[in-house]
């Protein structure tokens, strides 16, 4: 197994936090001890296991991917299993072979997954595939874009019947989320100001949207 901490890393944020700029491409288990910002690719055959959270700018496909707190994944994550005890934020496709658990929020943009279950509420931003089980605990937000037998029985919710929620556009939700998210990842990219991009992320929970807020 290959660890990345702070012996290895190419900077340490003051709040702790490791960045590495490159690819990581592993043939072997991986595991991060402390929170993770990562500006490329995550690759491997095998297991991979954050103690903490992790933040993809790149795409993610590994075999198995274990998340002990928050993930937020800006390109396309692909594995077997995933599971993600905090929250998880998927901006581009979304790929599962076998299952997916997460212990909070989730908030996917669009893909494929063979069994889901989220303790709490889910937002889908485009289109997202169930093949076998869906079993969300909370709330659906765009429940309408949720298609396969996985969502035979699924149960409307009464989203569009809260009074709190009744003027809910999805479509500019999609569409503030995703402007918001290109902008901090072009900003990254540009600047390399992982400092400023980790703030923008704590203070306004990936978006400045405040009708998304209330379900991040």
């Amino acid at each position: 197994m290959k660890e990345y901490n702070f012996s290895n890393c190419d900077k340490k944020l003051q709040n702790g936090r490791l960045v590495f700029y490159e690819d990581i491409i592993a043939k072997e288990e991986i595991k991060f001890d402390k929170t993770t910002i990562l500006n490329g690719q995550l690759k491997s055959r095998f297991e991979v296991t954050a103690n903490y959270s992790l933040i993809i700018l790149g795409d993610i496909n590994v075999k198995n991917l274990i998340i002990k707190k928050d993930l937020i994944c800006f390109g396309k994550l692909e594995c077997n299993r995933l599971t993600v005890n905090g929250n998880l934020t998927v901006l581009s496709d979304i790929k599962i072979l076998d299952s997916v658990y997460v212990g909070e929020n989730a908030i996917i943009n669009s893909g494929y997954i063979s069994s889901l279950r989220i303790k709490k509420d889910l937002t889908v931003l485009d289109m997202l595939e169930i093949e076998k089980e869906n079993n969300v605990l909370g709330k659906i937000v765009n429940e309408d874009n949720l298609y396969g037998e996985g969502c035979k029985f699924l149960k409307k919710n009464d989203l569009n019947k809260n009074e709190e929620n009744k003027d809910l556009n999805i479509n500019k939700v999609r569409d503030d989320l995703n402007k918001d998210s290109n902008y901090m990842l072009d900003k990254v990219q540009r600047n390399m100001n992982l400092e400023e991009f980790v703030e923008d992320l704590e203070s306004y929970k990936y978006v400045k949207n405040k009708e998304l807020l209330t379900y991040i």
